[in-house]
């Protein structure tokens, strides 16, 4: 259980919302605040992370624009600094990640990132970073204790209202075009129609691997990179210097390798195309997909929608070799005594329809089949509903102990 540092995290829940931004602004330091503002009050791991990516004069720019962007000239009055000094701050700020701005093009409108989990993401491909591992060990911490319980109990568990998915599994498209339903592919979950419909696309590399990867573990499905990002989200993260630009075949070979080797495509869950990004995820790195196992969180609130699709194993076929079960990344495969033959044996109730199984069958013995209707993916994305009433966005320690008892 992760434990607050913060002995009296009890006074942080049922704050009016002016109540918690008056309380964060009361934290004796630039990095109490920040870390107070992000939902961790007190947290020892969050600070360390801070500590190591911010400099003093940083972390008073931060605290600057927690909520809402400020000009220069303000920050500068306010902090009695130079403003072209701040000027620079907020565009080294924006290359380590910890800032983003409204216009990326003209860098109008920086403002602080309160999410822990786009931090992780952007800090960890900071380009200009030199000791990565140092800081991939720092996020693992904070992650394994405090982050990984939020994700599933705080997020997932704490609102009795039932959130709609924000991202669906993609399917792989040749598992697709293999199946007696082919005819009823759809274009928003078609790789091949996916690809085609991008102006750019941008291979980034994984910052849960990364992460890993510094943290002296490795990934046990791949070393690829598989984080995909089209259009703005490209040419975004092309102007901080991160990632690398690829075609459509380069794109589409990505995503046909990335099935294979047993990773679980993740695509916003509406029918534009294309999305700002398609993450490759696997369940040993992906710090999302981890914590959900470790707690075993319900499909229903793991944030997810399932793909339309579904295995169908002929056990005539199926020569028992156990490689589907051996590499399905949700456990859905089992291999069963039939008839005194030992085969493939589908747990449905598991299976979020990512196709690799069919993929890697050699004998052809498992078929992909549609088996929801097209309403399943809605037109466009699911709004989150408004909590009943407002509450700080994430509280470690006896909080998070009295919503999982």
């Amino acid at each position: 259980m992760a434990i607050s540092n913060d002995k009296n995290s009890a006074q942080w829940r049922d704050l009016s919302e002016a109540g918690w931004k008056q309380k964060v602004l009361a934290q004796k330091d630039e990095c109490g605040r920040l870390i107070a503002a992000s939902g961790y009050p007190g947290s020892i791991r969050f600070r360390r992370i801070l500590e190591y990516l911010l400099t003093p004069l940083e972390a008073k720019v931060c605290t600057q624009i927690i909520w809402a962007p400020v000009p220069s000239d303000q920050i500068a009055a306010t902090i009695n600094a130079n403003v072209d000094t701040v000027k620079k701050t907020l565009d080294s700020l924006h290359i380590k990640g910890l800032i983003y701005p409204r216009d990326f093009k003209t860098g109008e409108g920086y403002r602080y990132r309160l999410s822990s989990g786009k931090l992780h993401k952007s800090t960890l491909l900071n380009p200009n970073l030199g000791d990565y591992p140092e800081l991939a060990k720092l996020w693992s911490d904070f992650i394994q204790h405090e982050e990984s319980e939020w994700q599933c109990v705080s997020r997932l568990r704490a609102t009795k209202q039932e959130q709609p998915p924000q991202r669906r599994i993609l399917p792989s498209w040749k598992a697709l075009t293999a199946s007696p339903d082919r005819d009823q592919i759809e274009p928003w979950e078609d790789q091949r129609a996916i690809a085609a419909s991008t102006e750019l696309c941008v291979e980034i590399p994984c910052p849960c691997r990364v992460q890993i990867a510094g943290s002296d573990n490795k990934c046990d499905r791949t070393q690829m990179d598989a984080c995909l990002l089209f259009d703005r989200e490209a040419e975004y993260s092309l102007s901080k210097g991160i990632g690398r630009r690829i075609d459509k075949d380069e794109l589409l070979a990505i995503m046909e390798q990335a099935s294979v080797e047993g990773l679980a495509g993740s695509y916003t869950n509406n029918r534009d195309m294309p999305a700002s990004t398609l993450c490759y995820c696997c369940d040993c790195c992906c710090h999302l997909w981890v914590a959900m196992n470790q707690h075993d969180i319900s499909q229903k609130h793991r944030g997810w929608a399932k793909s339309r699709w579904q295995p169908e194993i002929d056990v005539d076929i199926c020569n028992g070799c156990g490689i589907c079960a051996g590499k399905c990344p949700w456990q859905a495969m089992e291999m069963k005594d039939v008839g005194g033959t030992t085969v493939a044996v589908l747990n449905a109730d598991k299976c979020w329809g990512c196709a690799g199984c069919a993929l890697w069958c050699e004998p052809n013995a498992i078929k992909m089949r549609c088996v929801k209707t097209t309403e399943w993916v809605p037109e466009k994305l699911p709004r989150l509903h408004p909590p009943d009433k407002w509450t700080p966005p994430r509280i470690v320690g006896e909080t998070l102990q009295a919503y999982l008892d």
